[in-house]
């Protein structure tokens, strides 16, 4: 015989058990370059002829600061404590970063007068004094050393905080300094 007309849709099944949760987002490394000025706060490299502090990078994910790095070419850089804070959302009107604003402070000392290019690196990880290298103009250990200190306790960021950078006394205008963050983004 023939096939006879289909019947009614039936009501709809309940719903299954929810899946698994997926994988954990990963996190990504930038570093964030800013060009070396005598003044205080240091200007972002590429930016215009403007501080940090008046044109800040401003982080697009939440995370943490990781590292720093720098660069400097100087002929005789006095004996000096040098104090280079990484700050966040620090008023525009202000000539130095108030302490609510220093999320982490590197200190950079001199035991004798320098001359050529300075590097370092550090992490917030490094246990005490780290040494620098001075370029010569071949690399060798350098009469300073440099030091981090965390101001609030894993070195946090948050998505639209605004990051510059403030150092005192101010050293040179031909430097280069990386701040290593790890964001979600």
């Amino acid at each position: 015989g023939i096939t006879g007309t289909t019947g009614i849709t039936g009501p709809t099944g309940s719903t299954g058990p929810t899946g698994n949760t997926g994988p954990a987002g990963s996190s990504s490394a930038k570093s964030i370059l800013f060009q070396g000025t005598n003044t205080e706060f240091q200007r972002i490299a590429g930016a215009p002829a403007v501080d940090s502090n008046i044109i800040p990078y401003v982080v697009a994910g939440s995370g943490n600061i990781a590292g720093f790095s720098a660069s400097i070419n100087v002929n005789n850089l006095p004996i000096e404590v040098y104090t280079i804070q990484i700050c966040t959302n620090v008023p525009t009107n202000l000539s130095a970063p108030t302490s609510n604003h220093v999320i982490s402070t590197i200190t950079f000392t001199t035991t004798a007068k320098i001359t050529g290019t300075i590097t370092f690196t550090i992490t917030p990880s490094d246990v005490g004094s780290q040494l620098v290298q001075v370029y010569d103009p071949t690399p060798l250990p350098g009469p300073a050393t440099v030091i981090w200190t965390s101001t609030t306790t894993g070195n946090p960021v948050s998505r639209g905080d605004a990051l510059c950078l403030y150092i005192s006394p101010g050293i040179t205008d031909s430097a280069i300094y990386s701040i290593f963050l790890i964001t979600s983004i």
